[in-house]
Formats: C-alpha cells, sequence, structure tokens
C-alpha cells in the first residue's frame, strides 16, 4: 500500500476530509452570495454582508417594506436553489471527469450541493431550526408548506444521496466484499464530520437552533446516507463494468484546499460566533427594525400651563448580537435612526399612555441625542431616539381631569404604562423610566403637588425640580417588571 494512495482508505478518508472542506466552503459561498445575497439585489433589496465558512454561513439582506411576500420567501429559499441548479451542472459534467480523484471530488460537490441542500430544505422547514424554509413558509402565511418542504426534501435528498453512493461503489470498490463496501461509502459520507464538530466546539456561543439542527442532521441525515448506502450496496454499482481510470494527482486538492483556508480564516474568521466576516456597507436606514430584538423605553408625560400634554420619548433598540460582525453592522446605526419607526412606535404608545387615539399626536422633534442617554437596567446609555409628540388641541380635555372643591381647584394626571396596564399584551414588557412633570415656575407658583399616586408595582418616585427645563418631575426607574406599575398619577392644585 501506498501512503498517497486514494484508493486505500486511511488515504482515501483523508481527500474525502480535504474535498469535502473544499466543495461545503465552495457550496456555503454560493448559498449565502449567489443565492441569498444577489436574488436580494435582484428583487430591489439589499445585500450588505457575509459570513462563509466550511462549516454554515450568513447573509445579511434587507427587503424593502411593502415587497410582496413572495419576494422575501423567494430570498429565503435562493440559497437552496442555486446550490441546487450548480449541482445539477456538476452532474451533467460529471460523465467528462477522467480520474479517480477527479471523479471523487465531483461526487463530493454533488454530496454537498444535492444532498446537503434537500436535506436542509427538510430540517430547515421546523420552526425551531430557523431554516430558510421555514422563514419562506412564515413570510407566504402558509404553513401547509412545511409538510412539503420536509417531504420532498428527504425524498430528494434520499434519491440523491443513493446515485452518489452507488457512484462511489462504482469508483472504489465496485467487485469487493460488502465490508469494504461499506467501509468506502461510510468514509464517503462520515468522515466529513470531522471537518463540523471542530466549528462547534471552538464557537464561543452556539445557537439552540443550530445545535437542533445538528443534532437533527446527524440523526436524519444519518440516516438518509445509510439507508443510500445499503440500498447502494444490495443493488450493486450502477452502469456496466468501470474502466480502469488514472488516479490523478493530490497536488490540485491540496493547493485547493491551501486557498480556501485564508479565504476563510482571513476576511470570515474561524467561526460565525467570533467572525469578523465581510461588511460590504452600512447596513440600510431602513433595516434597523430587524435588528432590535427588545427595546429600552423612557418616557417623560409633561402637564403644560394650558392643561395640554407633551410626551418626550426616549428609545434605543436592544439587539442579540451572535459576534463581531454583528455588532460592527448594529455599532452603525449609533448616530443615526430610521425616524419613521420610532415616531410609529411613540404614536402607538401614547395612545394608550393617555386614551388619546394615536391619530391625534404628531411628532414636533425625532432626533439622536449626541449628549443625552436612555436609562436602563442601572446604567445610562448613550444617543437615545427621541421622539417629542404634541396632540391636537381638540383633544385637551381628555388629558387631565380637573375637579373644583371648596374654590380650589385641583388637576389628576393620569399615565398608563402600556405593558403593565395590560393595554398591550406583551409577556414581561415594561417601560425602564416613566417620568410625570409638571411646570415649575418657582418664582410663582401655578401648580402644588396634592397627591403622587402608582398602582401595581413596587418602584418609588424621586421627585424633583430641573432647573434646565423649568419643571417638577416625579421619575420612576424600574428593573424588572414586578417593580413597574400598571398607572402612575399625580394631583395637583392649580394656583389662581
Amino acid at each position: 500500500m501506498r501512503l498517497g494512495d486514494p484508493r486505500q482508505p486511511a488515504t482515501f478518508a483523508l481527500a474525502v476530509l480535504v474535498g469535502f472542506v473544499v466543495a461545503r466552503f465552495v457550496g456555503v459561498a454560493v448559498h449565502e452570495v449567489l443565492g441569498h445575497g444577489l436574488f436580494a439585489q435582484a428583487l430591489g433589496g439589499v445585500f450588505y454582508g457575509a459570513y462563509v465558512s466550511p462549516g454554515s454561513g450568513f447573509a445579511f439582506v434587507f427587503i424593502p417594506e411593502g415587497a410582496p411576500p413572495a419576494f422575501d420567501a423567494l430570498v429565503g429559499l435562493s440559497g437552496i436553489l442555486v446550490e441546487v441548479l450548480l449541482g445539477i451542472g456538476v452532474l451533467l459534467a460529471y460523465p467528462r471527469v477522467r480520474t479517480f480523484l477527479g471523479r471523487l471530488v465531483a461526487l463530493l460537490f454533488l454530496e454537498v450541493l444535492l444532498v446537503y441542500s434537500f436535506v436542509y430544505l427538510a430540517l430547515g422547514a421546523l420552526d425551531a431550526t430557523a431554516g430558510d424554509a421555514a422563514h419562506a413558509a412564515a413570510s407566504l402565511g402558509a404553513p401547509h408548506l412545511v409538510p412539503a418542504f420536509i417531504v420532498a426534501g428527504l425524498l430528494w435528498a434520499v434519491a440523491a444521496a443513493y446515485g452518489v453512493s452507488r457512484e462511489v461503489l462504482r469508483l472504489t470498490a465496485p467487485a469487493a466484499p460488502t465490508g469494504r463496501q461499506f467501509l468506502f461509502v461510510g468514509l464517503f459520507w462520515f468522515a466529513p464530520l470531522v471537518a463540523v464538530l471542530p466549528g462547534l466546539a471552538l464557537g464561543a456561543s452556539v445557537s439552540d437552533s443550530l445545535l437542533l439542527y445538528f443534532a437533527l442532521f446527524v440523526g436524519v441525515g444519518g440516516g438518509v446516507f445509510a439507508l443510500s448506502a445499503y440500498l447502494a450496496s444490495r443493488l450493486g454499482p450502477a452502469g456496466p463494468p468501470p474502466e480502469e481510470r488514472p488516479t490523478g494527482s493530490l497536488a490540485p486538492l491540496a493547493v485547493a484546499f491551501a486557498l480556501v483556508l485564508p479565504a476563510w480564516l482571513v476576511p470570515f474568521g474561524p467561526t460565525a460566533s467570533t467572525a469578523h466576516g465581510l461588511l460590504f456597507r452600512e447596513p440600510p436606514l431602513e433595516a434597523e427594525p430587524t435588528w432590535v430584538s427588545a427595546q429600552a423605553v423612557n418616557v417623560r408625560v409633561r402637564l403644560t400651563r394650558e392643561l395640554a400634554v407633551v410626551l418626550e420619548f426616549r428609545f434605543k433598540g436592544v439587539p442579540t448580537l451572535g459576534g463581531p460582525l454583528e455588532a460592527r453592522a448594529w455599532a452603525s446605526y449609533e448616530d443615526r435612526a430610521y425616524f419613521p419607526y420610532w415616531v410609529e412606535t411613540a404614536r402607538g404608545m401614547a395612545a394608550q399612555i393617555t386614551n388619546v387615539t394615536r391619530y391625534a399626536w404628531s411628532a414636533s422633534a425625532a432626533h439622536v441625542d449626541p449628549l443625552g442617554t436612555i436609562w436602563l437596567g442601572g446604567e445610562d446609555l448613550p444617543h437615545p431616539r427621541v421622539v417629542v409628540l404634541e396632540a391636537d388641541p381638540a383633544y385637551r380635555p381628555l388629558f387631565a381631569n380637573v375637579t373644583d372643591s371648596g374654590g380650589r381647584t385641583f388637576v389628576t394626571l393620569t399615565a398608563y404604562d402600556p405593558f403593565r396596564s395590560l393595554r398591550v399584551p406583551c409577556e414581561g414588557c415594561f417601560v425602564d423610566e416613566v417620568e410625570i412633570a409638571w411646570p415649575g415656575d418657582v418664582d410663582a407658583p401655578r401648580f402644588v403637588l396634592v397627591n403622587l399616586t402608582a398602582q401595581g408595582g413596587t418602584a418609588a418616585p424621586a421627585v424633583m425640580y430641573e432647573a434646565a427645563n423649568d419643571v417638577h418631575v416625579a421619575r420612576f426607574r424600574n428593573l424588572t417588571p414586578s417593580e413597574a406599575h400598571g398607572l402612575y398619577a399625580v394631583t395637583l392644585e392649580r394656583l389662581p
């Protein structure tokens, strides 16, 4: 046995492992760049970043608001589509490949482009795996597509894996005993796992969906591979007796592997969770809401001398970031914001805070405050998105309850936390900071605090005077849902 003979199990396994890394890197690049990326661009969206590795990849794409749901679904499925089309091209070119190693590498490309893609179509249809097929079904509002994707993906995966397995037998051990046939087919299908496991082990953080997908892939995919290998060994290799093929040189495969390593590690990084990746441009302004998994919200409800109310919101998105590349993309929003989103968010909350319809409110200011902060969880975060809302004067009587008693006039201003008051269903949500403010007029007071109440939580207020704005402020800061109140109210005496 020669050490460099790929027809022997040890060298065959090494060639399979090296060739799989090359094929998988190309397959992921095709999936993310030529699939998701270029399809998004072609449909009027934006492709602004990517991560590619032999283990996994992702693309940062944005489809404009108002685009048909079919566009979003097509972008979601485009990675699989492009891989399958390229796999068909490799399949058509396969008969022209003359050497043993050349055909082995072509079969590895078919494994990646066809079998792996169809398995991903099936497993990625499950909500828990957060795959492309599940995203497409959700975009179309068509849950019936989920079982269709699962069945079609598994059937095509078995068919493609069976065809590849028979060709592996034909190439490696057409007349060998069953045990040796299983050895080569097993090495072909399962040696690549050696390239996947280190990526999971090295990942600084691995999502539950990725772990679930990998577990399902090992179980379901392994079953597909084993079934195809069994059927192929029982039925024998396809076609007439194979002709003797030249072995070919390992050098081209080694060169391809040597090129893939720097193409992977230098621009992208070893794992998705530690990736610096490629950010082609700043994320579109309109994409800011897609990064936000939660929101920090501070609101000041300010009573004016005329008994109108001005609402000042301070927002900041709180993303769930998976690594340095995502952190770089999110950092681009530090000093810019998509205000149509934040204004509409503020108007929706205003209706629940004050009982005055959202259509009454208009934004008198909307900007990123370069010097201000927003309070969240005991910290002051910089660059909040500030939205100031004022309502049509016709709604003024709805803001405050004015009563006369014994010749004295009292004004009660009530504000609600939309979430803790259950006006907006959201488990665990609350407003981080609520402030009730009224005119200061220290030299000639117009309003005197009579009573300050809050119901539903435990947070205690801090009452202060802001000289810069000439207002008195009752501030409630909430760390947990249980601390946040559902209702906040101040009663003031209005002096003549």
